[in-house]
């Protein structure tokens, strides 16, 4: 979706170092299996949720962003705000 692959690196990261510091070891790999994305198009928001079993106990950190004015015109004129215009229709569920 647009630009938000930056800002996935970026909360990737945040969240790599917030698991670091809850006693992950430092070789961590977060993959699309530990991670969620979510978007609430009435709030402009999107929210990246990663995962992660550290020492038997699951740890989980959210990222949120909010979509400024422009990015969210770019993405509505491209047809991809709300992502679910930009779904091909056989993917939609009835």
């Amino acid at each position: 979706m647009g630009g938000c692959g930056r800002h996935l690196a970026i909360a990737a990261q945040v969240a790599a170092d917030k698991f670091h510091e809850a006693g992950a070891p430092k070789d961590i790999s977060l993959t699309e299996d530990n991670i969620l994305v979510q978007e609430f198009h009435l709030a402009s928001k999107v929210v990246f949720t990663f995962w992660l079993p550290i020492n038997g106990a699951d740890h989980f950190y959210h990222y949120t962003y909010t979509l400024g004015p422009a990015m969210l015109a770019e993405l509505a004129v491209t047809g991809k705000w709300p992502a679910i215009y930009a779904m091909p229709a056989d993917a939609m569920v009835n």
